[in-house]
C-alpha cells in the first residue's frame, strides 16, 4: 500500500510538473521580426509594375511572327523594365533587409542577366557586312542586323525560369504578410 501511494504521489509530481508553462529555451531562435507593411507594399508595387509588365510583355513580343528590328527592340526595353524592378527591390532590401529576399534577388538578377543574353542572341552581325540604317521603331541610327531569329529553346527556358523567380517572390510576400506586418 505505502508503495502505491508512493508511487500515485510520485505520478502526480510529474504530472504537475509537466503542466507547468516551460521556461523559455535560452538557445532557441527569437521569434521573426515582422516586416513594416509599407515595404511589402513596395514590393508588391515593384512586382505589378516591373516584374510583371517585363516579362509579361517579353512574353507576348516573342510570341509575335516574324521576328524584326522592332521585336528586338520592343523585347530590349521589356527586360529593362524587369531589370528595372530588380533594381529597385535591391534597393529596398538594402536600405531594410527583408528575411528571404536576397537569395530570390539573387536568382532574378541571374535571370535578368539570361534574359538579356537571350535577346542580345537573337541578332547578330556577320562581320564585313555592315548595313546601317534608320530605325523607324526607335527614332535612332542602327547598324542593321544580318540575322534575326525567333527565340529558341533556351530562350524560352530563360524566361521561364525568370516567371518561377517572380512566383517565388510573390510567395514570399504572401507569407510575410501572412506573419503579419508591422
Amino acid at each position: 500500500m505505502r508503495n502505491r501511494k508512493r508511487l500515485w504521489l510520485i505520478t502526480a509530481g510529474l504530472v504537475a510538473l509537466g503542466s507547468q508553462p516551460a521556461a523559455a529555451d535560452p538557445g532557441a531562435p527569437a521569434p521573426a521580426a515582422k516586416t513594416a507593411c509599407r515595404t511589402l507594399d513596395k514590393l508588391q508595387e515593384s512586382i505589378d509594375d516591373d516584374l510583371d509588365a517585363g516579362l509579361g510583355g517579353l512574353r507576348i513580343v516573342w510570341n509575335r511572327s516574324p521576328f524584326d528590328t522592332a521585336r528586338l527592340s520592343n523585347s530590349r526595353d521589356k527586360i529593362q523594365i524587369f531589370s528595372h524592378g530588380v533594381r529597385y527591390l535591391r534597393g529596398i532590401d538594402d536600405e531594410t533587409p527583408v528575411p528571404g529576399l536576397a537569395p530570390v534577388l539573387s536568382r532574378l538578377e541571374s535571370s535578368a542577366q539570361d534574359l538579356r543574353d537571350s535577346v542580345d542572341s537573337l541578332a547578330y552581325h556577320v562581320e564585313g557586312s555592315y548595313t546601317p540604317g534608320y530605325d523607324q521603331y526607335s527614332g535612332s541610327w542602327s547598324p542593321g542586323y544580318d540575322s534575326l531569329h525567333n527565340p529558341a529553346e533556351g530562350d524560352w527556358a530563360a524566361l521561364d525560369y525568370a516567371d518561377e523567380q517572380e512566383q517565388a517572390l510573390v510567395d514570399l510576400v504572401e507569407k510575410l504578410r501572412a506573419n503579419g506586418c508591422a
